[in-house]
């Protein structure tokens, strides 16, 4: 943790979003120049306080990237969801960076994970509060409120793999109309969420992916779903050895499988929302390492940590090769500036 927050805090002009976080933290001094609405409420107070107490860009680096950390930290450090601390960390460095190029969806993120305290403990309220204050700093956080109802609910295989496929035959159908078109003007394209729409909807015209990744939307689906494929299918298929094992990971898997549907009807039509699901794609950290422990063979867990750790590797490549020229090289505030296209 101590090393991700240090390369969080000393990194400049590198990583997604610089210019746009760096600007609005630099360029405004006043409250209503923060308020200005280009980010969420908690995003600009947090900015506005720490610009108040120093103008040290750096300074605010610190602060939020130790919340991002700090939220994750409690969530992984509890015995409850801690089956295998090393896959579990090799598996957040391949599927974050380690947050060392946190936005503000990462902070989101963290926050809603700590909040899977409360739905285990039934307590509604408090989860609510908790997505609530994530969404302060991302509104996607919204999409998450469903996770608390699936605790009950206790679904066969059959079940799960019904609805990942009734799921994909869907979005493959709703993305043959003009679904998306009508969402916007639905919305009336009124304020921010309106114009990103927009600005998302040109960038797929354009065959550029919405997040700004230089991979075309339509590669960057199949490659995702073929390692939702690759993922989702062993945790199905050892569903009731995980259950009796680990009682938690009966409304995990929930969490996953309903991410993941929520990925095959929606991406489609929208590609931005792959973003927005990745608040369920974070329970893969919990559930894959339960795996390891599953088999009474030494030898067998030996093969899965070999899968994992090659599904890791993997996954870090693809993330890196998306946003390459904005990771690499690594520069820091020690570092001379270096010519990088930012916008």
């Amino acid at each position: 943790m101590l090393l991700f927050m240090i390369l969080g805090t000393i990194k400049w002009e590198t990583g997604t979003d610089w210019l746009n976080y760096h600007d609005f933290f630099t360029d405004k001094a006043t409250w209503d120049e923060f308020n200005n609405g280009d980010f969420e409420l908690g995003y600009t107070a947090l900015s506005y306080i720490i610009r108040g107490i120093s103008g040290s860009y750096t300074l605010f680096l610190s602060v939020f990237i130790f919340l991002v950390l700090i939220f994750k930290f409690l969530f992984f450090c509890s015995t409850r969801f801690l089956p295998h601390l090393l896959i579990t960390l090799l598996l957040y460095y391949s599927f974050f960076i380690g947050d060392v190029f946190a936005t503000r969806q990462a902070l989101a993120i963290s926050i809603t994970l700590y909040s899977t305290k409360y739905i285990l403990s039934r307590q509604l309220p408090l989860f609510v509060l908790t997505v609530y204050i994530a969404c302060l700093f991302h509104v996607t956080a919204l999409i998450f409120l469903p996770a608390y109802f699936l605790y009950s609910f206790t679904f066969s295989r059959k079940t799960l793999l019904f609805g990942l496929a009734s799921s994909a035959l869907l979005g493959f159908v709703l993305s043959s109309l003009p679904i998306a078109s009508m969402i916007s003007q639905a919305l009336a394209l009124q304020g921010r969420l309106g114009e990103r729409l927009d600005i998302y909807s040109v960038l797929s015209d354009q065959g550029d992916d919405p997040t700004g990744s230089s991979i075309d939307p339509k590669v960057s689906y199949i490659l995702a779903l073929s390692r939702r494929v690759v993922i989702i299918l062993p945790i199905v298929v050892v569903l009731n050895q995980l259950r009796a094992r680990f009682p938690h990971s009966n409304v995990l898997v929930n969490i996953v499988v309903f991410g993941n549907m929520l990925y095959l009807i929606l991406t489609p039509i929208l590609p931005v929302m792959k973003r927005a699901t990745a608040y369920y794609d974070a329970y893969e950290l919990i559930l894959l390492p339960s795996l390891v422990l599953l088999p009474k063979s030494r030898w067998m867990q030996y093969l899965i940590w070999l899968v994992i750790t090659i599904y890791s590797l993997s996954k870090l490549t693809s993330v890196l090769l998306h946003f390459w020229d904005l990771y690499t090289p690594f520069n820091t505030i020690f570092d001379s500036p270096i010519n990088r296209n930012l916008r």
